[in-house]
């Protein structure tokens, strides 16, 4: 017996899944699946999102997806895309993940684009001669794989400053976290309890139209049968 593929055609005939160029998965998804992967882990470092390093106590001078802070004090940055447009959108930035500092911040800088972007993605790196340390890939079960793992040129190691500075700006998200996590909860109890009048205002109207009309009222045991059977 051969291989199992369409009914009518050869294995070999079977379409691979395509890969994904523009993915469903949220931002808030992606930094979860990267700050749980073991290379990255949150764990043993200090991961910090969306940090804007725009002082002398961080001297970045552009934004940042995720930074990932080694106990080492190296730092690795992680930039994040959703599409193959997001990915060449950054390259309109003015900064290009360059540092004014004469020394990089930056030891690692990783892209982490849609698994459908990845050849595409080798090829415009190249092209524009953004040095990077490697590319991360993701699909839509947000399995990741790594491709590279280069150090980039002329970095150094973070004072206890910036050190300071980057495990700040990862307690604020920390807590902003907190408070969407708050607000969320409190919106889910809102339309429980709405829900939960409905249903007795639905139950009322029920027991006063059978009482209307067979002049009985309807028992608890008896509005059990009805919604539950």
């Amino acid at each position: 017996m051969g291989s199992i593929g369409r009914r009518g055609a050869p294995a070999s005939a079977v379409e691979a899944p395509k890969l994904v160029r523009n993915t469903e998965r949220s931002l808030t998804e992606i930094e979860v699946a990267l700050a749980e992967y073991d290379y990255f882990s949150y764990v043993r470092n200090v991961v910090a999102f969306n940090v804007l390093g725009e002082s002398s106590r961080l001297p970045l001078w552009h934004e940042c997806d995720m930074l990932v802070l080694r106990p080492s004090g190296y730092l690795i940055e992680v930039e994040i895309k959703r599409s193959w447009s997001d990915f060449l959108a950054d390259f309109h930035k003015k900064h290009h993940h360059r540092c004014n500092d004469r020394q990089s911040l930056i030891k690692e800088l990783w892209f982490c684009i849609p698994e459908g972007c990845l050849e595409d993605a080798k090829v415009k790196l190249e092209e524009s001669g953004q040095p990077y340390s490697g590319i991360v890939t993701y699909d839509e079960k947000l399995n990741l794989r790594m491709f590279g793992g280069y150090v980039l040129p002329n970095f150094r190691k973070l004072t206890a400053e910036e050190q300071f500075q980057v495990a700040r700006f990862g307690a604020m998200r920390s807590v902003t976290l907190r408070k969407k996590l708050i607000n969320a909860t409190a919106r889910g109890k809102k339309k429980d309890d709405a829900k939960t009048e409905e249903l007795k205002a639905r139950i009322s109207a029920l027991v006063a139209y059978v009482e209307q009309e067979t002049g009985q009222k309807l028992s608890r045991k008896d509005l059990n049968e009805i919604y539950y059977g």
